[in-house]
């Protein structure tokens, strides 16, 4: 399971699930904190405005699917040097 890094609340770094994340909203009157609504009825503060927010997960989005092209590379390229062994 993948989390959301580089985020933090009360300036604690938070591990964040982004399939418990339902969006996100301005908390505060500068907007210098963002509320991450939840799944059941539940939300988080954290210190990150809601534009770092957004980029958090972007980046989240990014590794995943950089890890994912990567896992499948290397299952093809175990299934092509399998194919050369069996010759």
């Amino acid at each position: 399971m993948f989390f959301v890094r580089g985020l933090s609340s009360h300036r604690q770094e938070v591990l964040i699930n982004p399939d418990q994340v339902l969006y996100v909203r301005p908390a505060g009157f500068w907007g210098k904190k963002s509320a991450l609504m939840l799944t059941h009825d539940k939300f988080l503060i954290v210190d990150q405005d809601t534009q770092t927010v957004r980029q958090r997960f972007e980046d989240y989005l990014n590794e995943v699917s950089a890890a994912e092209h990567s896992q499948h590379d290397d299952v093809n390229q175990d299934e092509n040097s399998s194919d050369k062994t069996l010759q």
